[in-house]
């Protein structure tokens, strides 16, 4: 019953400006779940609150190092005005995790046993009693409510299972992990919203002695090798001497809402994604039989898998030549610290203190930029899925809000500029994300 409290709350005092500074309350409003929201609203979490109403001098934000951040819009308990003056205190949170959580969340279920919090309906986020606002630090958690479930896919596009270790190639403190996530479907009367759209691409080893020998990846060749069946990537070029390598699998564990978007838009039904790990070292792989492959809790331990894990301590002697993945578009940075440059694919992140050795890979010879999947050229890409309870009119007030706000072209954040759209701009949709794109 805690969202049902919340989000009455929320009715009350939030963006309709009926509730005068007499009656000033605290309001909580947590997104939690898929990274690229969690990215957005700490980027844009400032410019949704002066949209609201909210002056610049009673705005701040914080986060720590990993995952978790906050903005405050500051009321008269805090020596602000609120939202267009109502007098309220609002605490605007998002954390990341992968998505099926964000959905299982806000469902009032922990299905899949996170820890932190006893309540279902809770997960871990920012802690505003700690909070440094002078430095913009997050510096503890506790269990908040979660209002909106943020996710890279709808809930039934869940399906996927895997076994293997947590944290792919890492030897200490790398527990196993099976999963298989289902059971997602959301209620109908759930409030669904889908603001921004993000690209995903492929990534492979960029060593410089002995790099994966390909820029771009192909339909056949994701399919082929993300559903096992490639062991060497000389497969693809036999008479490409330096293509004569294992090929190693870095996939995401199931739960991540990337990993159901390469099955649900690449492999489309056509294939399945592999479920079981094969380390570098089976016998088969060995003997050129099976491809390595590894699982990841995240995307960062994704990337390491791919670049070599840099020169992170506790992992196998493990170099990573011959491996690829895939992440959102703009993960990897380039040496010099810019993204690459659209319809540029020659610049490489070698990075020794983070993930190694990676370099971004076109996708059926395209680049994963804005301009490409909002006119149609790249099909690589999830429109992220905000869900909040239906239990009161607040709920959908505050989530119709964030929405509008998410999906203005204006509002995306410069830093997600060249490769995130907004819904609003797009030229063309998928009704499911089992669905090919077409032009509206």
């Amino acid at each position: 019953m805690i969202k049902r409290i919340i989000q009455t709350t929320v009715l009350c005092g939030s963006l309709l400006g009926m509730v005068g500074a007499a009656n000033a309350a605290t309001i909580d409003v947590n997104l939690y779940g898929a990274s690229a929201q969690y990215e957005f609203w700490t980027a844009a979490a400032p410019g949704f609150l002066q949209s609201q109403g909210c002056r610049t001098q009673d705005i701040s934000t914080a986060k720590d190092s990993g995952a978790h951040g906050i903005a405050i819009c500051r009321g008269t308990e805090q020596g602000g005005l609120g939202f267009n003056g109502n007098g309220n205190t609002y605490y605007l949170r998002y954390s990341s995790k992968a998505s099926f959580d964000g959905i299982a969340s806000v469902q009032n279920s922990n299905q899949f046993n996170t820890p932190g919090c006893t309540n279902p309906g809770e997960r871990e986020m920012a802690n505003e009693a700690t909070v440094n606002w002078g430095t913009g630090a997050v510096t503890s958690l506790s269990c908040k409510d979660v209002t909106i479930g943020a996710s890279d896919v709808a809930a039934e596009t869940f399906g996927q299972q895997s076994s293997g270790h947590l944290y792919g190639p890492r030897t200490t403190s790398n527990p196993t992990a099976t999963r298989s996530i289902g059971d997602l479907t959301m209620d109908p009367s759930y409030n669904v919203f889908r603001p921004i759209v993000v690209p995903f691409a492929f990534f492979r080893n960029a060593n410089p002695t002995t790099p994966v020998p390909y820029d771009n990846m192909t339909r056949l060749m994701a399919t082929s090798i993300f559903s096992g069946q490639v062991a060497n990537w000389s497969a693809f070029n036999p008479s490409n001497p330096n293509a004569d390598m294992p090929v190693i699998v870095c996939m995401r564990h199931a739960g991540s809402g990337t990993v159901a978007t390469l099955d649900a838009a690449v492999m489309r039904g056509d294939y399945s994604l592999v479920k079981n790990e094969v380390p570098y070292d089976d016998e088969d792989v060995l003997d050129g039989i099976a491809p390595a492959i590894y699982f990841n809790d995240g995307s960062s331990d994704m990337m390491r898998c791919v670049g070599g894990a840099g020169n992170r301590s506790g992992y196998d002697p493990y170099t990573g030549v011959g491996a690829v993945g895939y992440a959102d578009g703009d993960k990897v940075i380039m040496s010099d610290g810019t993204l690459p440059a659209p319809n540029n694919i020659a610049g490489e992140y070698h990075d020794a203190a983070n993930y190694g050795d990676v370099k971004l890979m076109t996708w059926q010879g395209e680049m994963p930029t804005r301009s490409n999947i909002v006119n149609g050229v790249y099909d690589f890409w999830a429109a992220q899925w905000l869900y909040a309870s239906p239990a009161d009119s607040g709920a959908g007030s505050l989530v119709r809000a964030l929405d509008a706000y998410a999906s203005n072209p204006e509002n995306i954040p410069a830093s997600k500029a060249a490769f995130w759209a907004a819904q609003g701009e797009m030229k063309v949709e998928k009704f499911t994300d089992f669905s090919y794109p077409k032009f509206k």
